[in-house]
């Protein structure tokens, strides 16, 4: 047999053998890892999830809406509290319930439409007001998203303010520190509500 004959008839054996040991991915394939930054997200109304039960396709539910009360329905267990959780959180609830019916259940939450959410940003930024947040956004995100600062910003001092009156939260927001990575913590997912100021 000529030589490229004999090569091409190797290569398309390989090719054969490979397909045949890989195959399809499985329907009952175990979903990916959810990134760190989407664990953190807080569930509201309006917001539209994808859950997914491991190797339980009929309790699997691709579209489901958070209703103004925070809840959405599911099979087995009606309905769902979802508002005002995290992901996890919402995980960790749906998957104790479903105990009762399926063996070891494994939840998978995505964020496929997140509808209501929005953050403020005050102060020296190049377009302070209010901002949808379309997925999970950090607080450099957000900045990023009014424009970055404009040229009188103490950008070290920034802070974020989380709830009203005695429940209050003011976080500190250090850019520099920030973006050298030294404090990567203070760069988390914001809360729908959340507000930026840029002194």
């Amino acid at each position: 047999m000529p030589r490229g004959r004999l090569f091409a008839a190797i290569l398309c054996f390989f090719t054969l053998v490979t397909c045949l040991s890989t195959g399809p991915a499985s329907a009952a394939e175990e979903p990916r890892a959810m990134p760190e930054m989407e664990k953190e997200y807080v569930i509201g109304p309006s917001d539209i999830l994808e859950v997914q039960v491991w190797r339980e396709e009929n309790l699997t539910r691709t579209d489901r809406l958070v209703l103004p009360d925070g809840t959405f329905t599911l099979p087995l267990i009606d309905n769902v509290p979802a508002g005002g959780k995290t992901i996890l959180e919402l995980k960790a609830h749906i998957e104790k319930a479903l105990a009762k019916f399926v063996d070891a259940p494994k939840v998978y939450i995505t964020v496929k439409q997140p509808s209501s959410h929005s953050f403020n940003i005050l102060g020296n930024v190049k377009e302070p007001g209010r901002y949808p947040m379309l997925a999970p956004t950090t607080v450099l995100q957000g900045i990023s998203m009014a424009k970055g600062f404009n040229e009188w910003a103490s950008r070290n001092k920034t802070v974020i303010i989380r709830g009203y009156g005695d429940k209050q939260k003011i976080m500190p927001f250090e850019y520099d520190d920030v973006v050298d990575g030294d404090k990567p913590e203070q760069n988390f997912i914001m809360h729908p509500g959340d507000t930026i100021v840029v002194p």
